[in-house]
């Protein structure tokens, strides 16, 4: 099964901002995945959606949370939306440090980061240029000193 990306959303360093998706640089290869089946046919068991008056149609199915017993409150998608936080679909940027200056023990695991798009691609590529630009002109400026 392909791997999905743990988060997709944009990246912004100070005006501009590109969307990128997030996937783990690694597969632990631990995850085993396993399915309900039928012990006697060995065939995998389908859930349906229903509630005591019947089968529910996919359309009809929407979140609720209960404030007390049996007593449901209906949440809109939007008023979800509007919960979350801005970091949940942007990352902003607000410096680039050296690697070494990070302790290891704060890299749970490495990362990539995948342009969204051909357009996206070319604007990452121009970011890294110009942070690859500026760490060489400060090395050469230390050096030259």
């Amino acid at each position: 099964m392909p791997t999905r990306p743990t988060w997709s959303g944009s990246i912004q360093i100070s005006l501009v901002s590109i969307a990128v998706k997030i996937f783990p640089a690694i597969n632990p290869g631990k995850q085993v995945e396993f399915h309900q089946i039928n012990r006697k046919t060995h065939k995998r068991v389908h859930h349906q959606n229903v509630d005591e008056a019947g089968k529910v149609e996919n359309a009809d199915i929407v979140k609720g949370f209960e404030y007390a017993k049996d007593k449901y409150i209906e949440i809109d998608p939007e008023e979800l939306k509007a919960l979350r936080l801005p970091t949940a679909t942007t990352m902003p940027i607000k410096q680039f440090v050296k690697a070494e200056e990070f302790f290891p023990r704060l890299f749970d695991r490495p990362y990539f980061v995948v342009p969204k798009d051909e357009v996206q691609g070319k604007a990452l590529s121009i970011m890294r240029l110009v942070a690859g630009c500026s760490r060489l002109k400060r090395e050469i400026a230390s050096h030259t000193m």
